[in-house]
């Protein structure tokens, strides 16, 4: 730990300024007290520059204008917060400096046939932006070690849940979203820790009350189909990798759903219209533009202009430039229907990563993206808790079939998390431990 000292904490702690002592008449037991206090500082301070990190993941709104691009906040703040590590001098793991270049290098070859230049160098600086928060978090992860990060998450997300809460209570959030712009993301941003509730449900271990009542009032008050369905896809995977197809996880996880969907129903206009059409025999594809809107049809728009530019793409950030200089919205209805806020000037991109990321950098693109996700997924960890994040990448990556941006930031951070924690639990175990050996926040 002595190489992770950060200038805060590499001044002496000893009381008697002003009776100065000497190294060699420090005795063995006060250099022990020192190295414990300054180890304790360090921590904290990792600890804080954690939280102030991931919590600047989540700022989508509002965003700086520059010239015609739109900064986000998270991009804006998070390199100049990272300089707080300077003095650490962090070391990153080889293996993901090279994925990650793999990656960045993947989007290059769509930058010579971009049909919107400026919007993709914006992009570029943003993916670089991206892969250095997983870089730092992949750190930060490996030094505060699975317990402390754990922690941090379940605490962190309970706060988020309880101000989302009052914003939606006192009115001013018409659905609770906390530092997001949209209830959708926040619900994609949530997975992390509906995954650690489950698994510590399905741990045998004490009930998580709180968590367990926090997750069901991020479900009410941001009224949201898709965290609904993250709590059903957590599910699966959690009984999935605790293999426990038993009557009683059976009956758990079957409450859970029953509960998670009478309370969407009850708080969700989109949801409540999609049941009463189901009810009334309505047709599917009725059924399906009112639950997906403009989804649909702008899948269709990726697809076609994949098959168009099937190894570069249009470029990075440019699907709206070129849908709306070269398509046309009749070509895309369905069955002569179309859904009313479907607009090819307006957006095209698919809200789904993987077709956005083909469609803008080509199946060359989509493969260095592809290749990073592998080296993500193959990490491995001991505890219980390691695998809840393992859990919760699996579901994020699912998720982002119904991400706008493979560029938000927080799913990057939750990237390098698990990078980091791979890391500490395999040099700090040279036997393999038992899956529960690390307890879990309270």
């Amino acid at each position: 730990m002595n190489k992770l000292q950060p200038a805060i904490v590499r001044f002496s702690f000893i009381t008697e300024i002003d009776q100065p002592t000497s190294k060699a008449s420090i005795s063995a037991g006060a250099m022990k007290m020192e190295k414990a206090r300054n180890l304790h500082y360090s921590k904290v301070y990792l600890c804080a520059l954690f939280i102030v990190l991931y919590a600047s993941t989540l700022i989508d709104e509002p965003n700086i204008l520059v010239g015609t691009f739109r900064l986000k906040i998270a991009y804006a703040t998070f390199p100049i917060l990272a300089l707080l590590l300077a003095p650490i001098n962090p070391r990153l793991p080889k293996a993901a400096i090279v994925y990650s270049l793999v990656f960045l290098s993947a989007l290059m070859p769509s930058m010579a046939f971009t049909h919107n230049r400026a919007g993709s160098i914006a992009f570029l600086v943003g993916a670089i932006i991206t892969i250095g928060i997983t870089l730092y978090f992949s750190y930060l992860s490996s030094q505060l070690g699975t317990e402390r990060v754990t922690k941090l998450f379940i605490y962190f997300y309970r706060f988020s849940i309880i101000v989302a809460a009052l914003l939606f209570i006192t009115g001013i959030h018409e659905r609770a979203r906390f530092t997001l712009y949209e209830p959708s993301y926040f619900a994609i941003a949530l997975i992390p820790y509906i995954s650690i509730t489950l698994i510590r449900i399905y741990s045998k271990r004490d009930f998580p009350a709180v968590d367990t009542a926090m997750v069901l009032t991020a479900l009410i008050t941001t009224s949201s189909a898709s965290l609904f369905i993250w709590i059903l896809l957590c599910l699966a995977l959690v009984w999935w990798r605790k293999s426990q197809a038993k009557l009683k996880t059976g009956l758990i996880s079957f409450g859970i759903a029953l509960l998670s969907l009478s309370l969407l129903v009850n708080f969700n206009d989109r949801a409540k219209a999609a049941y009463n059409i189901v009810a009334n025999g309505g047709e599917a594809l009725a059924l399906a533009i009112n639950v997906g809107g403009n989804r649909l049809q702008r899948i269709l728009v990726t697809l076609d202009v994949t098959q168009k530019f099937p190894l570069v793409g249009v470029g990075m950030n440019a699907m709206t430039s070129y849908a709306a200089q070269y398509l046309d919205n009749s070509d895309y209805e369905l069955d002569g229907m179309s859904a009313s806020d479907f607009d090819l000037n307006e957006v095209s991109k698919a809200v789904n990563t993987y077709l956005d990321i083909a469609s803008e950098t080509g199946l060359i693109g989509l493969c260095g993206y592809l290749c990073f996700l592998l080296y993500i997924y193959r990490r491995k960890g001991h505890s219980l808790e390691f695998e809840a994040f393992h859990i919760a990448f699996v579901a994020t990556s699912i998720a982002l079939m119904a991400e706008s941006s493979y560029l938000r930031a927080y799913v990057w951070s939750l990237y390098g998390v698990i990078v980091g924690l791979s890391s500490y639990e395999n040099s700090r175990f040279t036997d393999t431990p038992a899956k529960d050996s690390v307890p879990l926040g309270t």
